[in-house]
């Protein structure tokens, strides 16, 4: 359950702070949602039907404790492998979309060594990993910032001075 105040991660949507719930006009008439504003885009607010389970889409922002030692696990972890572009694909999505802050630094790390490893080869990434790797990387930056209280630009050196890419 949240309060009203609460910082929480909103799906693939970031650290956000819920607003409680809103009545708003639709074409069907009123419905409730939860409001939840962006802590990066101050006045950014998105909403969800409050009929839709809060437990499935929302969950609290890590502590600072939960946030160091899931960085420690994933460094001693392999990087992702997959059986091709689309396995991959489809992997890495279901895994951002799991709201799920060790999954998102697993991608990360994963994408990361893949892009290292094209580029030894002289490639880049394919546009889809590309943008899945931003995502990736904007989620994670924004609650390792918040949950260890550093500028959302000093997490990538965080992460890479924990995890050796």
């Amino acid at each position: 359950m949240i309060n009203i105040g609460d910082v929480v991660i909103y799906g693939t949507n970031g650290v956000c702070r819920y607003n409680g719930t809103v009545k708003k006009k639709t074409a069907l008439g009123m419905s409730e949602y939860y409001e939840f504003e962006a802590l990066r885009d101050s006045g950014n607010k998105m909403y969800m039907p409050s009929s839709f389970s809060v437990d499935e889409k929302v969950r609290t922002a890590l502590s600072r404790d939960d946030a160091l030692a899931i960085v420690e696990s994933v460094l001693k972890e392999e990087s992702l492998e997959f059986d091709g572009d689309e396995s991959r694909r489809e992997q890495l999505s279901a895994m951002l979309k799991s709201n799920n802050s060790a999954d998102a630094v697993r991608v990360v790390k994963s994408l990361i060594t893949l892009q290292k490893s094209r580029q030894k080869r002289g490639n880049k990434l394919h546009s889809a990993d590309e943008r899945m790797l931003r995502l990736a990387k904007r989620l994670v930056d924004d609650e390792l910032a918040y949950s260890l209280e550093i500028s959302p630009d000093d997490v990538e050196n965080f992460i890479k001075s924990k995890l050796k890419y």
